[in-house]
């Protein structure tokens, strides 16, 4: 706190020049309560403990948005691959398909009733049979014929896989590479 102080009006004749000098300049003192600059000094160490604390969570936050945003703007692209170990699923298709150039001969059978003993050689008797050509043609589309035993009937079909499961940049146009 800062004080102006003005000459006193009752001093000896010695000292009244000198109390000229005090009313011709003003004299400050400066007050001896330090307590309002050590509040001042308390509210500066609150703020900066508080912008230490939180900028270290903040700059956490920014690397973390960092990475997220690289692995968005990565450019590859990693493929799901062996969802199933096989083109088929007992006696139905699955996801997977034949890699461009593999050919797949699958022998498949399909037994009768068990319970019809012994005379029917517990459902050998009535079995079928079923004889599978598979081929791939690219690596995002394969082709098959087959013939079974069952009303000695001819199969064909034909795979193909428009998308495939990925992590990464999504690339539709070159159709499961």
């Amino acid at each position: 706190m800062i004080k102006r102080i003005k000459a006193p009006p009752n001093l000896p004749k010695g000292e009244e020049l000198k109390a000229k000098h005090y009313c011709r300049t003003d004299i400050y003192q400066i007050g001896t309560s330090m307590e309002p600059l050590l509040n001042l000094c308390r509210k500066c160490l609150v703020i900066l403990i508080f912008i230490s604390v939180f900028s270290t969570n903040l700059l956490a936050q920014v690397s973390e948005l960092d990475s997220l945003l690289q692995n968005e703007l990565d450019n590859n692209t990693t493929y799901t691959i062996a969802t199933f170990k096989s083109t088929r699923i007992i006696n139905g298709h699955s996801v997977e398909r034949m890699q461009k150039k593999d050919l797949d001969f699958r022998i498949s059978h399909r037994f009768g009733n068990i319970n019809s003993g012994a005379y029917e050689f517990f459902g050998l008797d009535h079995s079928s049979s079923n004889l599978n050509l598979e081929y791939g043609l690219f690596n995002w589309i394969m082709i098959g014929v087959g013939r079974a035993t069952y009303q000695k009937t001819f199969t064909g079909f034909t795979k193909i896989s428009f998308l495939r499961q990925s992590k990464g940049k999504i690339k539709i146009n070159e159709m499961g590479r």
